[in-house]
């Protein structure tokens, strides 16, 4: 049978999935078991969703998308890969989208809506998630001056 169409066991002919519900199958399949093009299959209902009315965040452009195996549109967050809840990023550039909630945000962004930096980055107001710079010399120096002119005032006030 040839995709879109099934063979149950033992018929001698093919049948069509019910497109109107966003099934489909492989070629050669003895059942319509995943959803087509634009749809989703959600395991509460047992049923493929229609992603533009269900999952807009979602990318469905093909066929077999399950929660697993989804990926999201840039700018979409979800806390984990089986969640149904997408939610639309309130910074865009900070939710990458894809399909691995692990990696999902943009470098040094993590968390809900990757709105948290990361261990040693801070949050600039202007772009997200920058790296802290390590502490220059001239910092050191003048901690170390500063240290010095306290011990020299506390000499001669002795």
């Amino acid at each position: 049978c040839a995709r879109g169409t099934f063979s149950a066991a033992g018929a001698s002919f093919c049948a069509a999935c019910d497109s109107a519900i966003g099934e489909t199958s492989g070629v050669g399949s003895s059942s319509c078991g995943i959803c087509d093009v634009s749809y989703l299959f959600d395991p509460i209902s047992g049923s493929c969703q229609r992603c533009s009315r269900f999952y807009p965040g979602a990318d469905c452009s093909s066929t077999g998308r399950t929660l697993r195996n989804i990926a999201l549109k840039r700018g979409y967050w979800r806390a984990h890969q089986l969640s149904k809840d997408f939610k639309k990023c309130p910074v865009y550039d900070f939710c990458l989208g894809g399909n691995d909630t692990a990696s999902q945000c943009r470098d040094g962004h993590y968390g809900p809506y990757c709105s948290l930096c990361i261990e040693q980055w801070f949050m600039a107001l202007d772009e997200g998630c920058r790296e802290c710079e390590p502490p220059s010399v001239a910092f050191f120096l003048i901690f170390v001056a500063c240290i010095m002119a306290v011990v020299v005032v506390l000499f001669i006030l002795k």
